[in-house]
């Protein structure tokens, strides 16, 4: 499965099922044999946790500034990642000289001062 497969697959929101079910077709569809093909539930969230780890793991190896980094932070009210209403979110990023990257955007259980 190829890392533009995944990405798709990702930013669409298609279920790890439902991917097998695209898969299923698209192979069929380019005259594959999908029997000799190994398309199941784990092997497609097997290859998006490897995906994720190796762009994980490119990023953290190419972020290497040399000067001050200041680092900000707003909560935020963001819908859900499950799409059924909206939750407070902290961005986290930092900045300096021409280089920025966020960090982590995780939920907070109360957007009061003290949780943030």
């Amino acid at each position: 499965m190829s890392s533009k497969i995944v990405t798709a697959l990702g930013r669409t929101k298609v279920s790890h099922q439902n991917a097998v079910h695209i898969r299923i077709g698209t192979a069929q569809s380019l005259g594959c044999n999908a029997n000799n093909i190994a398309i199941n539930r784990s092997t497609i969230r097997r290859h998006k946790v490897i995906l994720r780890q190796r762009v994980f793991d490119d990023i953290k190896v190419s972020f290497n500034p040399n000067c001050p980094l200041t680092v900000h932070w707003d909560d935020k009210i963001l819908t859900d990642i499950t799409g059924k209403g909206h939750v407070d979110r902290l961005p986290i990023l930092v900045s300096g000289d021409g280089v920025s990257k966020l960090l982590s955007v995780p939920k907070l259980e109360s957007a009061t001062g003290e949780e943030t």
